[in-house]
């Protein structure tokens, strides 16, 4: 390019419209004020001369080899690669398209106008956001988007519904300005009271089964004073010829004469009741053919005492005739001391047979 005549700084002249600072990002591709004054000597002065075409590009704001002024409808300096004013560029100095960067932003230009690419800006390139916020559009129709508080996000998300046709999941529902911790949020998406007294569950807890015939089974990690209310489940089968007596006894206390118990056994038409100074929960008949089961209940009275109250039923095999036993035993030497485990001891050695076993449960109020 040689110097320029009249037409030429006419052209710079009428791009002069563009700000000093020039568009924001473009580095050295805006057009400073001085180039209205640009001359053909090389000294490069703002406000006084320069040369388009061996400037030093170390010069700051002075224009190097291949910078170009474009048409005055284009209004700015292109930087192109090929050399030819008016055509598409880069301002970064890399050749070739219609695709303009300046610090990782990206511009394009389509015939005369610059536009955003698709996905060319960065969130680091957005204005600051105010803290916990989100981008919404919560108008119900297209509109520019807000920077929304929680609380209008919240507004926008689904409830839970309840089960059925309309089922949706999202939300909890709000349970209420009254603080409290008797309800529950309920299938049918709303909050519930907590069954009233009376309900509860059964809790089953670490039981005992004979391995081999066994004279006695203990089940521990009790607590009575904390739990107060224990259910048993049992069943043994005898394992010799002899009728052994099976006795409930607290902790490891086996002492016959700390317990007390009133016991009633019904057979065919008869009924006779016993009172004893034993632990008597349950008996067997004689011969491997017998067993007895039950349940029982244990708990610690007002008084501190551990009282079990036992129902037994008492077979053997073949027998359409089966004698049943209720036991009550009370604990009278036991006090005021927990009861954290039990023993089920027979009288005779080794007759409560493999598979008889001994089950604790808990019931848990509501």
């Amino acid at each position: 390019m040689g110097k320029l005549g009249v037409r030429e700084k006419s052209l710079i002249h009428q791009v002069n419209r563009v700000p000093v600072s020039g568009p924001p990002g473009f580095g050295t591709g805006f057009i400073p004020a001085f180039l209205q004054d640009i001359d053909d000597p090389v000294d490069g002065a703002p406000g006084g001369v320069g040369n388009f075409n061996a400037h030093p590009s170390s010069t700051t704001n002075v224009y190097t080899t291949n910078n170009y002024i474009v048409s005055a409808q284009q209004d700015f300096i292109e930087d192109t690669d090929n050399g030819v004013p008016g055509s598409a560029g880069n301002f970064g100095g890399n050749s070739g398209g219609t695709t303009y960067s300046a610090d990782g932003s990206t511009l394009q230009l389509v015939g005369t106008t610059f536009s955003e690419k698709d996905g060319g800006t960065t969130n680091a390139k957005l204005a600051n956001m105010a803290a916990n916020t989100i981008k919404l559009n919560n108008t119900g129709s297209p509109a520019a988007p807000i920077d929304g508080s929680v609380a209008q996000a919240t507004a926008m998300l689904n409830v839970f519904l309840a089960s059925g046709a309309s089922h949706l999941k999202g939300l909890v529902p709000d349970p209420g300005v009254t603080g409290g911790t008797t309800k529950f949020l309920c299938e049918d998406a709303t909050f519930k009271l907590v069954p009233s007294a009376g309900g509860g569950a059964l809790v089953g807890l670490p039981g005992v089964v004979a391995g081999s015939a066994s004279t006695t089974l203990t089940v521990t990690g009790l607590d009575l004073n904390t739990d107060g209310v224990y259910l048993l489940i049992y069943s043994f089968k005898n394992a010799t010829a002899s009728a052994p007596t099976i006795s409930f006894y607290v902790n490891s206390d086996t002492t016959a004469g700390h317990y007390s118990s009133q016991r009633l056994a019904g057979s065919g038409s008869t009924a006779a009741a016993t009172s004893s100074s034993i632990s008597f929960l349950a008996s067997m008949a004689a011969g491997t053919t017998c067993a007895v089961s039950g349940f029982a209940i244990v708990i610690k009275d007002p008084t501190g005492f551990v009282d079990c109250l036992s129902f037994a039923m008492q077979n053997q095999t073949g027998s359409t005739a089966p004698d049943v036993r209720i036991s009550g035993i009370l604990a009278v030497n036991n006090g005021t001391t927990n009861m954290t485990q039990f023993i089920i001891s027979s009288s005779v050695a080794s007759s409560l047979d493999t598979g008889s076993y001994c089950y604790p449960f808990k019931i848990v109020h509501a």
